[in-house]
């Protein structure tokens, strides 16, 4: 398959023609949906690190917050976790799919996937949540998941224009 000067015999991190697009994924982008592999190689390596960085200083200001503040901040936590937690199924989906490594399944599978799992378990034990709660954390995690990832996106070009040497 080739678009837009991309080829990728095995792996898809390979270099455009344009020399722009530098992918940071290990798996054959080939077989990603058209819609999803445009999007892979409109994005660079420095894109990537940057939304990724983005996210994680997300995830530690809500961690925060859910610290400080019981109520609002243990529920901004929970959706945090929720979206980590499927995220980690998406990752383990992808080696499924690639049948190869995909980076991000270790710590999906041996430190995303146990640590939610003890976290709700906690915090329904200890009455932080309900299972009325779960649901409208569940839909609110699923609503957000897609947002949150396209939003750093977002921000990680925003980010790499304004910095982009004239």
């Amino acid at each position: 398959m080739r678009v837009s000067g991309f080829s990728s015999p095995i792996f898809g991190s390979q270099v455009s023609n344009s020399g722009l697009m530098r992918h940071v994924a290990i798996f054959p982008l080939e077989k990603l949906p058209l819609f999803l592999l445009k999007s892979f190689l409109q994005l660079t390596t420095t894109q990537f690190w940057i939304a990724t960085l983005f996210l994680n200083v997300l995830v530690f200001c809500l961690t925060y917050f859910g610290l400080k503040r019981i109520k609002t901040g243990i529920y901004l936590l929970m959706i945090t976790q929720l979206i980590m937690f499927l995220n980690a199924f998406t990752h383990i989906s992808w080696t499924v799919l690639f049948r190869q490594y995909v980076p991000g399944v270790a710590t999906a599978a041996f430190f995303n996937i146990p640590f939610s799992s003890y976290l709700f378990r906690r915090a329904f034990r200890e009455g932080y949540i309900s299972k009325k709660n779960l649901v409208l954390i569940l839909l609110l995690s699923i609503t957000l998941y897609p947002i949150m990832a396209g939003f750093s996106l977002l921000v990680a070009r925003i980010i790499v224009i304004a910095f982009r040497p004239l």
